[in-house]
């Protein structure tokens, strides 16, 4: 059980401020002691790279425009970036080739 909540919880720092990820830590760890009638295995192993197919953020850009995140995206402070001009103007910077290239071709048309 500790497993899965250091590998899969572990340090994780949610978007939505009102997840609070220790309140979750401990309904997992009392996920045994819930229910008798129905056994609970307590003893597995997490394989992070299998574990992807619940994985979705989504955060409300605009109106218009929503990010979804996939899944866990490693480093994100320096893929995804805030960014505020001299004027006040503020951005969300993502770091990406194919989206750079998608809009970049956009503009040259």
């Amino acid at each position: 059980m500790q497993n899965f909540l250091d590998e899969a919880i572990g340090d994780y720092e949610p978007y939505d401020p009102k997840l609070k990820i220790e309140d979750v830590k401990k309904q997992v760890r009392e996920l045994p002691t819930r229910n008798a009638r129905k056994p609970f295995d307590e003893q597995f192993t997490i394989v992070k790279d299998r574990v992807k197919a619940r994985f979705l953020t989504t955060i409300k850009l605009t109106e218009q425009i929503d990010l979804k995140l996939k899944e866990d995206v490693p480093d994100i402070d320096h893929v995804i970036t805030a960014y505020q001009d001299s004027d006040g103007t503020k951005y969300v910077r993502i770091r990406s080739e194919v989206g750079y290239q998608y809009f970049n071709d956009r503009k040259q048309k």
